[in-house]
């Protein structure tokens, strides 16, 4: 058999048919390193060096792997920081009551869970600004629910307020249609009867709403006697003044679904804006033809 050199100058010689049988385990032929990055599948290593360096290389390469110290599944290191940052098991230690919670959830346990920390009441949006603990704000919820009341009835009426506001604004747009429509009364009719099914169909639904602010403001004056009542109740029997503030927090919440029944009529008013808009426009578009066919 012909006798042969390794091409890598390395000291082998031998049979040209095991020269492939060399090459897998000599030392100076360049091999690729080759790790797959565990976080883009299909990207490996491109480093390339000559095998006796490759463990110096392997010891450092930025593809091999290091176990996350939350989910312990292996992470390629070059990944590994954003890897712990975002990691779904990811645990941080509350600085209120020293719990751990996993990072996901961290926003609701500082606003909603933890017994330490300052939480907002649920009357902020309408004007309450009481922060205390969830033990603590349980007991705020019961004691001050005659001045929730009152906060609700305050922003029940700056909306019935603003719904008066646009009734008068309407009765403007009417009268200075009928002020300025003259000669093209066929056109003015159907402007004014659009208008007038618009305005229909707003003081129809304002109706509504202004019933239901009557019924508010009985239930109102039913729930301030209830709670006159309740609070000579809450010095002879403490569990009677519970049940009793459990009812009224019912009631609470039916107020609260009212509240969303106006801004339905606030989206509503905002239609008869654009309607408002649409007429002035053809009202200008009729003067200026009125103008053409006197002057024409």
């Amino acid at each position: 058999h012909r006798q042969i050199i390794c091409p890598n100058s390395c000291m082998w010689s031998g049979p040209a048919g095991e020269l492939k049988a060399h090459m897998e385990i000599c030392e100076l032929h360049r091999v690729t390193c080759g790790r797959e990055d565990t976080e883009e599948p299909g990207s490996m290593c491109p480093y390339t060096t000559e095998r006796r360096n490759m463990p110096v290389h392997q010891a450092d390469c930025l593809f091999r792997t290091i176990q996350c110290e939350f989910c312990l599944r292996p992470v390629s290191y070059r990944h590994i920081t954003a890897h712990s940052l975002e990691c779904e098991d990811r645990r941080e230690v509350c600085a209120q009551c020293g719990v751990q919670v996993y990072s996901r959830h961290k926003q609701q346990h500082d606003e909603m869970i933890c017994p330490v920390a300052l939480l907002k009441c649920e009357y902020a949006a309408y004007g309450c600004t009481e922060r205390r603990t969830q033990q603590a704000l349980q007991e705020h919820l019961q004691d001050d629910a005659y001045q929730h009341l009152r906060l609700l009835q305050l922003t029940l009426r700056q909306l019935a307020d603003k719904s008066e506001g646009w009734d008068e604004e309407v009765r403007a747009v009417k009268d200075e249609l009928m002020g300025n429509l003259g000669a093209s009364v066929k056109d003015a009719d159907r402007i004014l009867e659009e208008f007038a099914n618009s305005k229909e169909a707003f003081e129809s639904e304002a109706l509504g709403y202004t019933r239901q602010l009557d019924e508010i403001e009985v239930n109102f004056k039913e729930a301030t006697d209830f709670l006159e009542m309740d609070l000579h109740l809450i010095k002879a029997d403490q569990h009677q003044k519970i049940l009793a503030v459990e009812e009224e927090n019912t009631e609470l919440r039916g107020l609260l679904e009212l509240l969303e029944a106006k801004d339905h009529a606030e989206k509503s008013i905002n239609a008869m804006g654009k309607v408002r808009e649409k007429s002035e426009k053809d009202i200008a578009k009729i003067k200026w033809d009125v103008e053409e066919l006197f002057h024409g």
